[in-house]
């Protein structure tokens, strides 16, 4: 089964490396296009925008349309003034003697005239002056009323303009070619007047244009303001840097819309890596199947013989897949910076598994290196997740209740937050402090520290916590996929005022003392061979709550009570003590213990054969020869390192209550033999428990019973016999 999950792992893995660049090819970046995936840089990129958008700023500035706004207040203002020197001429004629003075010195006052005397004479002695005007003024007016401006300069190679009107509020676009300046409006007013009214006498029109064309006036006035202010937000929309992209940095968040900026850049990024990365491909797929099958490897030869547990590879190898597909949905469907991924569930989820640190340290280097080759192949990535992990595995030592899962995330997050702190800050600027360039250097440090800058790091730190919560989200689930129990539900049943516990104390007390001293044996034994000493210790408080059911069968509970099986058969007897076992699996069941802790009551007997009552049975009947699987557990047979260990544990300390004064040579006398028997009766088999670890074992637990065992100094009053009576 383990060469299942490890080709699913490496299947997983490559889809995870290649899954943008699969989305890629089938669905190419358009602009007006929703992107359903997060885009990222795998690898350190340079993006040069200057030669991007070089030649569309260029061309977007070429085809900048200028906006002009239009005055009409001069020309009404010349056609009134005109206008009214019509409607006077009839009035300064009427003044016979002063008459022309009058009008002389209306048009210096009011047009700021210098004509001659002769000229005045000529003009004001013309009959049809009124008319003359008025026809001038007609032909001048659709001219004055046309689109006049000052300078032709900012029309250079346009084609057409906004006009702003004010009143009432609008802008509309009018062609250049339609445009003209003050100069060919005046020209052109005294073309069609010299055309039109060509029997007029020439000084006559003249002197008449010269009263008019003064009052031709530009109209549309080029906003200088608002203009630079469209050219600079063009420039902004087409910026000129290098920007620096580190692997995992984000180029276009998820379900955005694409824009042109962003359709040039994913392009771009697809080209420099089409150019520069496809002879990686055969790489990353060899380092993935490399260090997947050296992991597999690693976990058969080295930390099976630790374990013993069936599930060992499923357990790592599984939770390695399921870390690769929430690290790749993070990566794939959030808007965040890469360092927060929270790979410490990794680490956090084995710990709580009850996984022993080694293994979980080579699971989360393992981890490190398919995570970082599909979130951003950098050393600096790889880095960055490996402390993470290793930190969270320093910090997850006495999680008993789900509040502790703070200390280890904080520790994470505060680990992930310094060290994105110093991977990002530019050192160049810091050494740039200490130089000739302070100033500048302090200027370049701070446009440093912008919001993405400061975004990074934050998000850093919450990539802590977010395993945590992750962490108490899969557990349960985690729990029964891998008939594993934390450290949570284990402390749960792990308090001796536990209500079996003290039921436990009420109606068999022999026995609850029994499985407390049982109970302060294991951890001892259990860590010199990494064991889970929590479950052990959990374990031996329940291994014998069977016994509940029919207490006083059972010698520990006695005490000066008739034995219960003098006036049995001794396969009744046999039955009854066998059973302690079945009914220590249905009692824990309904109490919802842990199944580990119920697979420790079902094995903790193995398949051993109740000796006494078989040996009674026959001396009773030889002849009958019983027959020994009547008189043995059902078992099964230890399956892990912990049940080996509690048969051993349970076996001895019952053996050593019947040694009246043990010492050590008798304690490890006694732990050989309980241990070489059960070696002969093949129950260690199917844990494959090894010579070194029963050494281990047969050390620690005779330090652990000669502390237990020690002998005492004899007081005054004990050397002497008291009489209480």
């Amino acid at each position: 089964m383990r060469y299942v999950f490890a080709i699913v792992l490496i299947l997983l893995t490559l889809v995870a490396c290649y899954v943008q660049e699969i989305f890629l090819h089938f669905y190419p970046p358009q602009v007006g296009k929703t992107i359903y995936i997060t885009l990222r840089a795998q690898t350190p990129f340079n993006y040069d925008q200057r030669k991007v958008y070089g030649s569309k700023k260029d061309h977007a500035l070429l085809e900048y349309v200028p906006l002009y706004t239009y005055r009409s207040d001069d020309s009404e203002a010349a056609k009134k003034k005109i206008e009214d020197l019509i409607s006077k001429i009839p009035e300064f004629r009427s003044q016979k003697n002063i008459g022309e003075a009058t009008f002389w010195g209306y048009l210096k006052r009011e047009f700021h005239t210098d004509f001659t005397r002769n000229e005045i004479q000529k003009l004001y002695g013309y009959k049809n002056l009124e008319n003359l005007l008025q026809l001038v003024l007609t032909i001048a007016e659709p001219i004055m009323q046309g689109k006049i401006i000052d300078s032709p300069n900012p029309l250079r190679d346009k084609k057409t303009i906004d006009i702003y009107y004010p009143n009432p509020s609008r802008t509309e676009s009018f062609q250049t070619y339609k445009l003209m300046t003050k100069e060919d409006a005046c020209s052109q007013l005294r073309e069609k007047v010299s055309r039109l009214l060509s029997h007029v006498d020439r000084y006559i029109r003249d002197d008449v244009l010269e009263l008019i064309v003064p009052f031709i006036s530009t109209n549309l006035t080029y906003d200088e303001n608002e203009n630079n202010r469209r050219i600079e937000d063009i420039i902004r929309q087409f910026p000129s840097r290098i920007i620096a992209y580190k692997a995992g940095d984000i180029l276009v968040p998820f379900y955005t819309v694409m824009s042109d900026k962003d359709t040039s850049l994913i392009n771009t990024y697809k080209t420099f890596k089409d150019n520069s990365h496809d002879s990686n491909v055969p790489w990353v797929v060899l380092i993935i199947i490399l260090v997947v099958v050296f992991y597999s490897v690693i976990l058969s030869k080295a930390f099976i013989p630790i374990r013993q547990k069936q599930d060992f590879h499923a357990t790592h190898l599984t939770m390695l897949i399921i870390t690769l597909v929430v690290m790749d949905l993070f990566i794939l469907f959030t808007p965040l910076p890469v360092y927060a991924l929270p790979f410490a569930f990794l680490p956090l989820a084995l710990i709580l598994l009850n996984q022993d640190s080694v293994s979980t340290i080579m699971s989360t280097l393992m981890g490190s290196v398919l995570v970082s080759l599909f979130a951003g192949q950098s050393l600096g990535l790889f880095t960055f997740l490996t402390l993470g992990g290793l930190c969270a595995i320093l910090f997850s030592s006495n999680i008993t209740k789900q509040i502790h899962i703070l200390k280890p995330a904080v520790a994470v997050g505060l680990l992930s937050m310094t060290y994105v702190l110093f991977y990002l800050l530019d050192w160049a600027n810091v050494a740039s402090l200490f130089g000739n360039q302070g100033n500048q250097g302090i200027s370049s440090l701070y446009s440093g520290f912008d919001f993405t800058f400061f975004s990074n790091v934050s998000w850093a730190f919450m990539g802590g916590p977010l395993a945590g919560i992750l962490v108490l989200l899969f557990l349960p689930f985690l729990e029964m996929t891998f008939h594993n129990t934390s450290y949570f539900r284990l402390n749960k049943y792990g308090d001796p005022e536990n209500p079996v516990l003290k039921d436990l104390l009420s109606k068999a007390p022999g026995t609850y003392q029994h499985t407390i001293a049982v109970a302060s044996l294991v951890p001892a034994v259990g860590e010199a061979v990494g064991a889970n000493t929590l479950l052990l210790r959990v374990g031996a408080y329940y291994h014998d709550i069977g016994k509940l059911k029919n207490p006083r069968m059972f010698a520990e509970n006695q005490f000066q009570t008739k034995n219960g099986h003098e006036n049995l058969e001794p396969l009744e007897s046999a039955r009854i003590i066998i059973d302690h076992v079945k009914n220590g699996k249905i009692i824990a069941e309904d109490i919802g213990l842990p199944g580990e802790v119920v697979d420790l009551i079902l094995q903790h007997h193995g398949t051993q054969l109740v000796e006494y009552f078989y040996d009674k049975a026959m001396k009773i009947n030889p002849e009958l020869f019983p027959r020994k699987e009547h008189y043995q557990y059902r078992g099964p047979k230890p399956q892990c390192v912990e049940a080996a260990i509690l048969m051993i544990v349970d076996a001895v300390e019952a053996a050593l209550r019947s040694v009246s004064e043990p010492n050590r040579g008798e304690i490890e006398k006694v732990i050989r033999y309980v241990i070489e028997k059960r070696l002969a009766e093949g129950q260690f088999d199917d844990c494959n428990i090894t010579t070194r670890d029963l050494a281990k074992i047969i050390q620690s637990l005779t330090n652990a019973l000669e502390a237990q065992f020690h002998s005492r100094i004899m007081y005054p009053w004990q050397e002497k016999k008291i009489d209480f009576t």
